[in-house]
């Protein structure tokens, strides 16, 4: 009987997957993905952080793991500062804030005349 919608991929067979489809090709040519992951066990958890892991590094991106216990991963915004927690803006390109009606975050200067907070 076959199982709609279903399927499974090994470990290694879902990280070679996404090093061939999205690492090789599609994320260097501008693209931007989020995978979401269901894995069985803490230990297939782990293996599977591990390869995708790997798999990142060789390519030159990003992984970040996410847990489901630890973050609203059904609340996107939730995910995205979950993920911008392990990120660093670049030199070149200062983290910008709201001007007015946020608190200041830490070691940020508004310009002269703008009131933060």
């Amino acid at each position: 009987m076959a199982v709609l919608g279903g399927g499974s991929l090994t470990v290694p067979d879902y990280a070679a997957f996404l090093a061939e489809h999205y690492l090789a090709d599609y994320l260097p040519a501008g693209g931007a993905a989020v995978k979401l992951a269901v894995a069985g066990s803490p230990e297939t958890a782990g293996r599977l952080e591990r390869a995708l892991g790997a798999a990142a590094d060789a390519a030159g991106c990003l992984f970040v793991s996410v847990p489901a216990a630890e973050v609203k991963v059904h609340q996107v915004e939730q995910l995205l500062f979950a993920v911008s927690r392990h990120t660093r803006s670049p030199p070149s390109r200062p983290r910008s804030w709201p001007a007015s009606g946020c608190a200041s975050p830490p070691g940020c200067c508004a310009p002269p005349g703008i009131p933060v907070g």
